[in-house]
């Protein structure tokens, strides 16, 4: 009996301390969950807080971003407006930006060229490529200039100069040019670039001043009269005569090497002329120029080879914004890159591609 009591006794015993032990464990529980939801509050303020910061930084930095803007009027002829020291900020921005330019970007573009993760074919392409990483044409000199020992594009580099700068000089001479004399013009200067062609010599009026002149007036005339005479003969004959005529290969070649140093910062060297692509050069030229000449073999080595007659029309060219499609440009850009590491299936596959995507376009 006393047996039965101990043992009822010492489990009564065992279930209070159980009943104790888990009221400890709960309240551990509770006051760890508590830390938890402390600590997770505190975590969230700060991310907040963090958050809010970010967000007042990104701001911040994209009002000073929308402070940067260049002045395209300094450096030139046009008086600015603004105080001396805004001048003197604004022409200190596009220095900055230059040096940027020709220390950082062309570099860069210099070096895909080198690895030819960038592969132009021809002017349009290379032109295309220049502008998608922010280069104006006008660098083409330095880019030239560094990439002489790769054969494809030093020629093409030489191609786009020569082109660029017998356009400014045929639009010049096309200025002082009648309607009627367009196409002598223009075949004429053709001859000039491609071929040998000299300057004509002029030949006198046979209705000169002194046919003109009574014989009484002749005889009478002095030695003053005479020589005023004749140099109303050659006035009249310099006017009469157009100024294309007076143009020869080797006057237009030397325009060219000009234009080439004060636009480009580029001497061509002195075989240029024999070594320019004169198809790709006269296909770029008239593109730009907006010729349209006759479809027909032309012997570039000859003299003169053009006529009159190929010359069939001048449009006027104007710069618009061209829509392409990116995906496709993407492609193409793949394709080229998968040429120099011989893997022509994978090229053909993404030609293929980008065709379609076209096509769908």
């Amino acid at each position: 009996m006393q047996t039965t009591l101990d043992l009822a006794q010492a489990s009564e015993k065992s279930k209070s301390k159980e009943t104790n032990s888990e009221g400890a464990d709960n309240l551990a529980t509770d006051s760890q969950n508590e830390a938890d939801v402390d600590k997770k509050e505190l975590t969230n303020g700060k991310t907040t807080e963090n958050a809010e910061e970010f967000s007042s930084a990104s701001a911040e930095g994209s009002d000073n971003c929308g402070e940067i803007v260049f002045n395209p009027n300094v450096f030139t002829e046009f008086k600015l407006a603004g105080s001396p020291e805004e001048i003197a900020t604004d022409e200190d921005n596009v220095r900055k930006v230059s040096q940027y330019l020709t220390d950082v970007v062309i570099p860069k573009f210099i070096q895909d060229l080198w690895m030819l993760e960038v592969s132009p074919m021809d002017g349009q392409t290379l032109t295309e490529a220049l502008h998608a990483r922010g280069i104006n044409v006008r660098y083409i000199g330095k880019v030239a200039g560094e990439t002489k020992f790769l054969p494809h594009m030093w020629d093409l580099c030489i191609n786009e100069i020569v082109v660029r700068s017998s356009k400014h000089i045929i639009k010049d001479v096309l200025r002082d040019t009648e309607d009627h004399d367009l196409a002598p013009a223009l075949s004429h200067l053709l001859n000039c670039i491609f071929g040998s062609c000299q300057a004509p010599v002029g030949k006198p009026d046979s209705n000169g001043t002194q046919s003109r002149t009574p014989k009484k007036e002749q005889q009478s005339a002095g030695k003053h009269s005479r020589g005023q005479a004749q140099w109303k003969a050659k006035a009249f004959s310099k006017k009469s005569q157009p100024l294309y005529m007076k143009i020869s290969s080797k006057s237009v070649w030397s325009d060219i090497q000009e234009f080439a140093m004060t636009k480009y910062k580029f001497e061509l060297p002195e075989d240029s002329r024999s070594r320019v692509k004169k198809i790709s050069v006269l296909r770029n030229l008239c593109q730009k120029v907006g010729i349209t000449v006759a479809a027909r073999k032309y012997d570039l080595n000859s003299i003169a080879p053009f006529q009159t007659s190929d010359i069939l029309d001048l449009r006027p060219v104007v710069k618009h914004s061209v829509p392409f499609c990116s995906e496709a440009k993407e492609l193409i850009d793949a394709a080229k890159s998968q040429l120099p590491d011989g893997m022509l299936q994978e090229a053909l596959q993404l030609f293929q591609d980008a065709s379609s995507v076209l096509q769908q376009a």
